[in-house]
């Protein structure tokens, strides 16, 4: 028990923070994308992180592991809940928000909800393979998933087909409209560890039926970490003329990939993870051809959705600022007043990849995680829950030591090894597993020192 006076604690928090400010501002000053950035916007490649695409093998990790906040000592391998944010994406949002407070007019009006728009949807819609018609900003994949389900028009007895392994973000939307709307909600169980993709292919096509009207699923399954065949899946539902959602919380920022190439019709993604920008910033794709179908969740005007403002005058938009704004940005996109000074960072964090190179990411961290699987199959006792196939894994490695608690085998690792992972438990199927989750700033020596530590346990 902490026997500490409360009141003496507050005052040391007050003072450290005191003490915080004038080497805060220090290190904004002192760092390159510091000096660069403006308004959130991304210090140059090329004066910033220009040296990084020449830079290879120990020397470039430990550049990139320098650009980023994280605790000193701490082996952090939870990227697939919360990525360490980019500094300069750290900086870029500390800066836009006192840029609001002194200059609300200045920074925001004639900035983030300004002419600056288009441009900024344009760069990262480039990043995504998408057309910045196509693209929307959420607070995460959650509420990306909210507005997809609660934007579609369902009949009672439209059936909506998704598995057993998706997030409750990813669910619960759906299970929410069945319950309003009368429509039918199944659950494919997924085998864990999955075989191959052809198999994963094969259940879902066995699962369609004539009242399959939409089918959702994950591009990277956070429970076992399977990379499902999304181009494949969403062939075989276009040709039914079922909707396609795919829940990509766990893809951007961490695979090589561009949307369209998927062939969905909408696409879910958080930038907080693999991505690592701030907290509250997210994707809502909608395919272009999608838009018409989709109602918008909040509504701020009557941009995309009718055709006559509150007073019956014909228009396209009733927001003065935004005449010019993309298509799904201004039909589904009524936050930009409360997370715009995150969602600008966003464009840095898709600046620093493509000057690390987003295919030596990917190829980074499927190293790490593949020395990851590779240690812990080798530990007494440990059971793979993951692909054993690295075809069909990427970053997220899941597994179950023993028998034992894995709530409590979190907590092991975390107080007395200082080793963040986390627990994954889904009852319904029997699914409960411990996960690592290694991204670019972390080290074989800490992915060696996490197996260190699980065998240590797994074996005591």
């Amino acid at each position: 028990m902490d026997e500490r006076d409360p009141s003496a604690s507050r005052r040391e928090f007050l003072g450290a923070g005191a003490a915080l400010v004038p080497a805060l501002a220090a290190t904004l000053a002192a760092t390159p994308a510091g000096a660069a950035a403006q308004g959130g916007a991304a210090a140059a490649p090329a004066t910033a992180w220009g040296s990084l695409a020449a830079t290879e093998g120990d020397a470039l990790w430990r550049a990139v592991r320098a650009e980023y906040f994280i605790e000193p000592g701490l082996n952090y391998l939870n990227s697939g809940t919360y990525g360490p944010t980019l500094r300069a994406a750290y900086e870029g949002a500390c800066r836009n928000l006192q840029e609001m407070g002194a200059n609300y007019n200045r920074a925001f009006r004639e900035h983030m909800m300004g002419e600056a728009v288009p441009d900024f949807v344009a760069r990262v819609a480039r990043f995504l393979g998408a057309a910045p018609d196509e693209v929307s900003f959420t607070s995460g994949t959650t509420e990306a998933m909210n507005y997809i389900a609660n934007g579609l028009d369902f009949a009672p007895g439209d059936e909506i087909l998704t598995t057993k392994h998706e997030h409750l973000g990813g669910i619960y939307p759906w299970l929410l409209q069945a319950k309003r709307r009368g429509a039918v909600v199944r659950q494919i169980d997924i085998r864990t560890p999955p075989g191959s993709a052809a198999d994963i292919l094969d259940q879902f096509e066995h699962a369609l039926t004539p009242k399959t009207r939409v089918l959702s699923f994950c591009h990277v399954q956070y429970t076992d970490g399977a990379v499902l065949p999304v181009r494949e899946i969403c062939a075989l539902a276009r040709a039914r003329g079922i909707v396609t959602v795919v829940d990509g919380a766990q893809a951007v920022g961490m695979l090589d990939f561009r949307i369209r190439d998927l062939g969905c019709d909408f696409y879910a993604a958080s930038f907080h993870k693999w991505l690592t920008s701030p907290y509250g910033a997210g994707l809502l794709y909608v395919r272009e051809a999608m838009r018409e179908r989709l109602w918008p969740t909040v509504a701020l005007s009557f941009s995309g959705w009718d055709t006559v403002d509150r007073d019956g005058r014909p228009g396209v938009t009733d927001i003065t600022y935004a005449p010019n704004y993309p298509r799904a940005l201004l039909k589904y996109c009524s936050n930009i007043e409360y997370y715009g000074a995150l969602w600008w960072t966003v464009a840095t964090c898709m600046d620093f990849q493509d000057a690390v190179g987003r295919g030596r990411i990917e190829a980074r961290i499927r190293e790490l995680a593949t020395r990851m699987y590779d240690g812990l199959a080798a530990i007494p006792g440990v059971r793979m829950h993951s692909p054993a196939d690295p075809a069909l894994r990427a970053g997220l490695v899941s597994f179950r030591a023993g028998d034992a608690d894995t709530e409590q085998f979190f907590y092991k690792l975390r107080q007395d090894y200082n080793v963040v992972g986390r627990y994954v438990r889904h009852p319904g199927m029997g699914y409960d597993v411990n996960r690592f989750a290694p991204h670019v700033f972390n080290s074989t020596a800490e992915v060696d020192a996490a197996l260190a530590a699980v065998r240590a346990l797994a074996t005591a």
